[in-house]
């Protein structure tokens, strides 16, 4: 494995995670070449330092993103802000619940998400699955091809959110004829930050929701 801070098991890893979702090398390691000094002590100082490096790098790319949009340089713009998604949320993996930057700077990496998708025009639907009441934040995107088509219900890791399984993964299936939906579970993403809805060990009620919900689609 490649290994940016070889001291650090746990900053390699979340640098990796841009680069698997499309992230530029070279903006990789514009955020990670100030935070060397960091890596071995990894304290409060050092992910105060993570945190603001990745920020400072989401916000320059989505500038960027912004003047393209403007110009109507629509797919410049749609893959700079799908860059600045990915980077807010390498930025907020490292900030407390309690700290209120960090759903602001999870809504930054929503807002860039929503618009790298509509801009770019990708085949990508922002659904609800009913539940308990309430509903789990989800991405459905259709399998290419003609009529009925199968579909993969995919649930996130413990750090990992719906967006993220989209930016890595979710055209890969697409074009192999493969619908998948992508949800936030309760525990992850958007389901946990903005829906308070914690994580318990029956994973079978969430899934059942989905397949329910798949069920209803034509």
């Amino acid at each position: 494995m490649f290994e940016y801070f070889p001291d650090n098991y746990v900053w390699t890893l979340a640098t990796m995670l841009p680069l698997n979702c499309g992230g530029s090398a070279s903006e990789v390691d514009e955020a990670c070449r100030s935070l060397r000094p960091y890596a071995k002590a990894n304290n409060a100082a050092a992910q105060e330092a993570w945190y603001e490096s990745w920020k400072k790098l989401a916000e320059r790319v989505e500038a960027l993103a912004r003047t393209h949009e403007g110009a109507g340089q629509d797919l410049s713009a749609g893959r700079k802000y799908r860059r600045a998604c990915i980077y807010y949320l390498t930025a907020e993996r490292v900030v407390g619940h309690r700290d209120p930057r960090k759903i602001k700077t999870y809504e930054q990496a929503l807002n860039a998400f929503r618009k790298a998708i509509h801009l770019r025009k990708e085949p990508v639907e922002f659904v609800e699955v009913p539940y308990k009441g309430t509903s789990l934040p989800a991405l459905f995107i259709p399998g290419a091809g003609g009529g009925r088509r199968p579909c993969i219900i995919h649930f996130d890791g413990f750090d990992v959110m719906k967006e993220i399984i989209y930016l890595m993964v979710g055209d890969e299936f697409r074009k192999r004829g493969i619908g998948l939906l992508i949800v936030d579970h309760p525990g992850v993403g958007e389901a946990l930050r903005k829906r308070g809805l914690y994580s318990f060990p029956e994973t079978e009620v969430p899934a059942s929701a989905s397949v329910d919900y798949l069920e209803k689609r034509p």
